[in-house]
């Protein structure tokens, strides 16, 4: 189940920046791994705007890195699984265009752990 916490925080500035339109929308979403029992999304409705800064937190498993996926269409495109609801990036519902349309409107920079093996 979704168990994080989403902290939305507006910085206003001067411009051509519509800050009342969303660029990510999600409705009611839920999204369940091939052979998972429960879904790791569930009914997962949020709105971000132009102009906001998310800061997305939660314990391991809570479903943060399934939401990121969602962005650019790595779910439901390269995993197989179970996906209800849409997900609206910049206007373009992300089942209907491929991962390489959406890497034009959204992307995902993934943690790199690099252990350092110096005595």
């Amino acid at each position: 189940m979704f168990d994080c916490k989403i902290y939305l925080i507006r910085f206003h500035k001067k411009g051509d920046l519509q800050l009342d339109k969303p660029a990510i929308k999600f409705e009611n979403v839920t999204y369940r791994y091939p052979g998972a029992e429960k879904p790791a999304i569930e009914n997962v409705s949020l709105e971000i705007k132009i102009g906001e800064t998310v800061l997305l937190t939660g314990p391991s498993g809570a479903g943060k890195s399934t939401l990121c996926y969602m962005l650019n269409g790595i779910v439901p495109h390269s995993f197989e699984g179970e996906l209800q609801g849409d997900i609206i990036v910049n206007g373009v519902n992300t089942k209907e265009r491929t991962i390489g349309e959406l890497a034009f409107i959204s992307g995902m920079l993934f943690q790199c752990y690099i252990k350092d093996k110096r005595p």
